[in-house]
């Protein structure tokens, strides 16, 4: 496996990592999800003699949680009922 290979994966587990502290309601799974990505910016800064500080510094910087963005721009009631463009 190459070391851009190993990047991309842990980018993915960290991302995970993320979203389980965003989403997660219990004490228990946000220690765990916490674990989770400092071991992963652990294991990454051992491949990329990077300083894991400075590797959670960098994904702190990225979007907490991927997902689309959306907003509304314009909006139509007609009979009751309602249309967001």
């Amino acid at each position: 496996m190459e070391i851009r290979e190993l990047v991309n994966y842990f980018k993915r587990v960290e991302g995970m990592a993320k979203t389980g502290l965003t989403f997660a309601e219990n004490p228990y799974d946000l220690e765990r999800y916490e674990e989770l990505k400092s071991s992963t910016h652990s294991l990454l800064s051992k491949f990329t003699n990077l300083k894991s500080m400075d590797l959670t510094t960098h994904f702190e910087k990225l979007d907490p949680y991927p997902t689309p963005k959306t907003d509304v721009r314009g909006l139509v009631i007609k009979d009751k009922k309602v249309l967001l463009i």
